[in-house]
């Protein structure tokens, strides 16, 4: 079962709405911890070697794809461009 390791803070919303962030950190955390136990959920990545877990239809998780850690690479609102 591979860990998770964030790999960078994601600070906007926190600053904006500090509530609509807990609740949206809360939620990509139930997510990610599926992970552990299915590290292929999501679907293949738009870089090579990532996958995009959709989180809500407006914010997806980038991770690494098959590495140990999994490494969780961007939180993305989907308006933004990635990569």
């Amino acid at each position: 079962m591979p860990d998770l390791v964030w790999t960078a803070p994601a600070d906007y919303i926190a600053a904006v709405n500090p509530a609509a962030a807990i609740a949206l950190v809360d939620e990509i955390d139930r997510k990610l911890a599926r992970l552990r136990d299915h590290p292929q959920s999501g679907r293949p990545g738009r870089v090579p070697g990532t996958r995009e877990l959709i989180v809500r239809p407006s914010y997806l998780v980038a991770y690494s794809d098959g590495t140990d850690p999994i490494r969780v690479l961007r939180v993305l609102h989907s308006a933004r461009m990635w990569p």
